[in-house]
């Protein structure tokens, strides 16, 4: 199925970098942190509130909850928010039913992710980001990212289609058996061993994802042809010169999705950026930990000798691969960091949000 809808009709001011939104969530009770902290801890449901306005326009009923993994504590002050407009009755604000605010955990500055959004769109699909007044039943709960969602909504916005094998790639958990967690690794033919690593998005799509890896790992003169080679150059590049590590690039080899489009080409699409420019300092492998020092100095092939990057280690050992990262690489250090368009765009953001408590 395709459906041809212009995308500029989405998001006109809610996304706009320029302006700071305004969210009023309205609870029928005072203990609403114990009750979602509750529903984050259990069964991790919405909870209903009475009515959320987004810029002065009403919605009865939406769901709300706290989200997020390591940027969410129950002795957290502001946790991150998952609002669903549409979870009783059919409901959106300029298009979107799904809202994501988060908390900009460990960076002081608030404005990483959208910077790091900024840079990223210029070479491939990703989320719009920028900045939300959150007020929970009239009392300030704070600032906060609100990023566009990565869901079947901006999967049809981007790529024109939405019926298509739809995969997160993200664990259900970070532990001793994490392992390489969705590292695009070849695991057999057995869905049990990826499942848990990746999450199905769409309703059918594990065959394609394990002959994804099948041919990355063991044909890869193959993956040209069922893969857009040069939008995962891009994510590689974007992950290295940005040190965003939370990322395929680090240690947990996540915080990505992938859509497999109606033409059989799987696609990337890099989320979760706030702990760009160097918030996360684990690249993985032999690397070890790195300092604010050796970020600036980290190898540009990093993982090219670690086949525990499949992805890394198959397109940085390709000749022709590798001259298109390499490329990118300088063309996004080009563009954005010696011309100073990143200066210009960060004291833009600071100077938004700065009359703001975050």
């Amino acid at each position: 199925m395709l459906l041809f809808l212009p995308n500029l009709i989405f998001g006109q001011g809610f996304y706009d970098s320029e302006i700071i939104q305004d969210i009023k969530i309205y609870f029928p009770f005072d203990d609403w942190r114990f009750r979602l902290d509750t529903a984050k801890a259990g069964y991790d449901g919405y909870i209903l509130a009475d009515s959320i306005l987004i810029n002065g326009n009403k919605y009865l009923l939406a769901g709300v909850k706290f989200k997020g993994n390591s940027s969410y504590a129950i002795s957290r002050k502001k946790n991150p928010l998952h609002i669903k407009l549409d979870l009783v009755k059919s409901a959106n604000y300029e298009g979107f039913d799904d809202i994501k605010l988060g908390n900009a955990w460990s960076d002081n500055s608030m404005i990483r992710e959208p910077l790091a959004y900024d840079v990223l769109r210029q070479y491939m699909f990703a989320p719009k980001s920028n900045f939300a007044k959150v007020f929970i039943n009239n009392q300030y709960y704070g600032l906060m990212n609100n990023t566009e969602s990565i869901d079947k909504g901006f999967i049809l916005r981007n790529f024109l289609s939405s019926a298509y094998s739809f995969v997160k790639c993200n664990p259900e958990s970070i532990g001793a058996n994490f392992g390489n967690g969705p590292n695009l690794g070849y695991l057999g033919e057995d869905l049990n061993f990826y499942n848990g690593k990746y999450e199905l998005e769409s309703d059918t799509g594990w065959y394609e994802l394990i002959q994804l890896c099948d041919t990355l790992n063991n044909h890869f003169e193959y993956f040209n042809s069922i893969a857009d080679i040069d939008r995962f150059l891009w994510m590689l590049a974007f992950n290295n010169v940005l040190v965003n590590l939370d990322s395929y690039s680090g240690n947990f080899r996540q915080n990505y999705y992938l859509y497999r489009n109606h033409k059989d080409i799987w696609n990337p699409i890099v989320w979760d950026l706030n702990m760009a420019f160097g918030g996360f300092a684990l690249p993985g492998g032999i690397s070890g930990s790195l300092t604010p020092i050796t970020m600036q100095t980290m190898a540009h092939n990093l993982h090219k000798s670690e086949n525990g990057w499949p992805l890394i280690f198959k397109l940085l050992n390709d000749p022709f691969y590798a001259k298109m990262y390499y490329a990118h690489m300088r063309t996004i250090n080009q563009e954005n960091f010696v011309s100073g368009k990143y200066k210009e765009w960060a004291l833009k953001l600071q100077n938004l949000v700065e009359p703001y408590p975050s």
